[in-house]
């Protein structure tokens, strides 16, 4: 494990302060206790913590995210617990602090990705006990309520699910069989006879022991009925090249958010470079803790009922709040929900019309589920592209019925009437290109709220032809319409400012906050500003901080920081419409401290980058 001088990194300086267990101190006996720690570098895997060994100290998580696990005698590993940043490793222990009785550790820890730690030993930490006592009192009474709510919620699942698994099970312990595989110089004839013999829907296609593609039952049926006559043509013309695959140390949460965000139901599980087998979704929902995943894949066929489909997708989003499956797989996993029901509904209005129109469409997806982030059934907000002029009746009624649609699926009209079936929200290319010229042009609030709103569009179904042209007129729009974005800079709402510590911020003269007006919306429009301003077009928020990276923007180090903060303050709001569902503003006083001082860390960087933005218009 790697170790640093804590005084040569003045970023990660000031994090450590920042640590709830520090921050309840006074600043000079927090520095005092700093200037006896160590900062400690653990890279993704590595353990850091073994059992059997005897705890010195307490490691403080100031980056990344740590595991706690046992090993079995098969040589599994048995996650416990996840450790995120603003927590502590080595609670267990604290009894030695207390009692000064050294007992050996029966769990070990590792990196579950690259983690900063500041290690402090027990020796050091006595004498500040005074001040700390009620802090570990209450981050160890929580870590035992948090316990026994597991213990609970696993016990009922096993009665009412026999055999299922937990949200940390490993990718590679669903695996129902080795991988079936050819060689890609096979022939299609003999990959059919294959997936006959063995029963399978994929092939994994080597050459020698490297992976060279994926050849699919989908895959097969569709060449066949395209080239007939080419059956002993090579497996290699018809396989998908570079199929996506995972490790089989991943979680069980990333494999499922990555096959349903995909567009194949199998996936090679690589284990050390070698494929070890085949996932799929089925396997995924066969081992799923909720019934709420056997209906996933169930909303894209007419015979579902619309009417259930928000009661799936509250029992999929309580699931996966309660299992503490991470923020942003959980985001993936409910917007891949919603865009199959999207999606859904756009098929049924095609079916439903009585005529075909001349020419295809694209329809396009904005606000929270434009950027990805629609984790509850909210308001509709989306537009529609068409190719030809004279369709303009059809797509009318078309987009009036899709709308009629979502809303009976749960998804509740926007109150500004931002949906394709207002006339406003939907056109050819032209009146699209006309209607940026005038948002430009009378650049007032409400035309302003619009064009912010249409920037995070993404689209969802369409002719790719007719994206890319549309794509092409924005970009040239904005070519020439530099002070546009300008005033879209301006109009931005400022992110709080906050004075001093958390704790000014926190005092009597602020009570509520919302969380989403106020800190999450102005973080958006700035992001979204000053992706355009570099040539991006839509994606979602790591996608943006992304591009921004790659484009040199941003510093890297400031691109973790500001994904962490945004992926804290989703979790806060999600935690907290869970917790107080009837409320529209967060109370700051039922947050507790380390929530305060997250959220602290969190504004303070979406400010930093609100400034940032800012001032490149200033230049």
């Amino acid at each position: 494990m790697k170790m640093q001088p804590l005084i040569n990194n003045e970023m990660r300086q000031q994090a450590v302060l920042l640590h709830p267990l520090l921050a309840g101190m006074e600043r000079g006996a927090a520095l005092s206790l700093i200037k006896t720690g160590n900062l400690l570098e653990a890279k993704k895997g590595e353990t850091f913590l073994k059992s059997g060994e005897k705890r010195r100290g307490i490691h403080l998580v100031i980056e990344g995210k740590a595991e706690v696990y046992v090993e079995r005698e098969s040589g599994r590993q048995e996650v416990l617990e996840l450790i995120e940043s603003g927590e502590v490793v080595g609670l267990s222990s604290i009894d030695q602090l207390l009692s000064e009785k050294e007992v050996p550790s029966i769990v070990e820890v590792k990196a579950a990705e690259t983690c900063w730690l500041f290690f402090i030993e027990f020796q050091n930490l006595k004498p500040h006990l005074p001040q700390l006592k009620d802090y570990l009192l209450k981050i160890t009474a929580r870590r035992l309520q948090d316990v026994y709510h597991s213990l609970s919620h696993q016990l009922k699942l096993g009665e009412r699910f026999p055999g299922t698994i937990t949200i940390f099970e490993r990718v590679g312990d669903l695996i129902q069989r080795p991988a079936v595989t050819i060689d890609v110089s096979s022939s299609i004839s003999e990959a059919a006879q294959r997936l006959a013999r063995e029963k399978v829907g994929a092939l994994v296609v080597v050459d020698g022991e490297r992976l060279a593609g994926l050849l699919t039952e989908r895959d097969l049926v569709r060449f066949v009925a395209e080239e007939p006559l080419k059956l002993h043509s090579e497996v290699s013309s018809v396989m998908n090249p570079k199929p996506p695959t995972i490790n089989s140390e991943a979680y069980y949460y990333e494999g499922l958010a990555q096959l349903l965000s995909g567009s194949s139901k199998y996936m090679p599980v690589l284990h050390r470079g070698n494929v070890s087998g085949v996932i799929t979704l089925q396997d995924c929902m066969r081992h799923s803790n909720e019934g709420a995943l056997l209906s996933f894949s169930e909303v894209e066929d007419f015979s579902y009922p619309l009417e259930k489909i928000s009661e799936l997708s509250r029992r999929l989003s309580t699931f996966l709040w309660r299992s503490g499956t991470p923020v942003i797989q959980s985001l993936e996993l409910m917007t891949s929900l919603h865009d199959r029901i999207y999606k859904r509904v756009l098929r049924q209005a095609e079916t439903e019309a009585k005529e075909k129109p001349a020419g295809g469409y694209c329809f396009y997806l904005m606000g929270s589920a434009g950027r990805r982030e629609q984790y509850f059934l909210s308001d509709q907000d989306h537009f529609l592209l068409f190719e030809k002029k004279e369709d303009r009746h059809y797509y009318s009624a078309f987009a009036q019925r899709a709308a009629d649609l979502l809303e009976k699926a749960g998804f509740k009209k926007c109150e500004g009437n931002m949906m394709a079936s207002n006339e406003q929200w939907r056109g050819d290319l032209g009146q699209w290109e006309e209607r940026l010229r005038k948002w430009a042009v009378h650049a007032d609030e409400d035309t302003l709220l619009m064009a912010h709103n249409f920037f995070s569009y993404r689209l969802l179904k369409g002719t790719p032809a007719l994206h890319n042209s549309f794509e092409r007129m924005i970009e040239n729009h904005l070519e020439k319409g530099r002070i546009f974005l300008y005033r879209l800079s301006q109009s931005i709402s400022p992110v709080p400012e906050l004075q001093g510590s958390i704790r000014s911020f926190l005092g009597m003269s602020r009570k509520d906050i919302n969380l989403k007006k106020e800190i999450l919306f102005p973080f958006h429009h700035s992001l979204q500003v000053l992706h355009l301003v570099h040539g991006g077009k839509s994606g979602s928020v790591t996608e943006k901080i992304e591009y921004l990276r790659e484009e040199q923007v941003i510093s890297k180090d400031f691109q973790e920081e500001l994904l962490q903060a945004a992926g804290y303050l989703f979790k806060l709001l999600i935690h907290y419409k869970y917790t107080h569902p009837d409320s529209k503003e967060m109370s700051l006083h039922a947050l507790s401290t380390i929530q305060k001082e997250k959220l602290y860390y969190a504004v303070k960087k979406m400010k930093e980058f609100q400034k940032m933005v800012q001032s490149h218009f200033s230049i």
